[in-house]
C-alpha cells in the first residue's frame, strides 16, 4: 500500500493514537473518546477511489458509476472500531476552570 499524501490539501501523514493522546492531555484536555477509524473496508474502498481518480478530478464518469458500490461497502466498516485503521479519532475537551469570586461592593 502506499501513502497518498500526494493529495491536494493533505499536509502530513498524521498522528498515531498515543501521539495524540500525548499532546491532548499535555494541552490540559481529558480524553472522552480516542479510537482507531477507517478500517480496512474503508482503506480498500478509498484506495480503489484513489486508483480511479488520483486525488484528481479525473475519470469522473467512471467514478460516478463506481461511486455507490465504494460507497455500499464502506457502510460496512462505518461502526468499526478497528484496532489499527488509517485515522485517529478524538474527543476530548478542556476541562472547565472554576470560576473566580466576584468582587461584591
Amino acid at each position: 500500500w502506499s501513502v497518498n499524501f500526494d493529495v491536494e490539501g493533505h499536509f502530513r501523514p498524521g498522528y498515531r493514537i498515543e501521539e495524540l493522546r500525548g499532546k491532548l492531555e499535555r494541552a490540559g484536555f481529558e480524553i472522552e473518546q480516542l479510537h482507531a477509524t477507517y478500517g480496512w473496508i474503508e482503506t480498500i474502498t478509498n484506495n480503489i477511489s484513489y486508483w480511479i481518480t488520483g486525488a484528481r478530478k479525473r475519470n469522473k464518469t467512471l467514478y460516478a458509476l463506481v461511486f455507490p458500490v465504494l460507497n455500499f461497502l464502506s457502510w460496512f466498516g462505518r461502526n468499526a472500531e478497528p484496532e489499527k485503521g488509517a485515522g485517529v479519532l478524538a474527543v476530548a475537551r478542556k476541562p472547565e476552570r472554576p470560576s473566580e469570586p466576584k468582587e461584591t461592593r
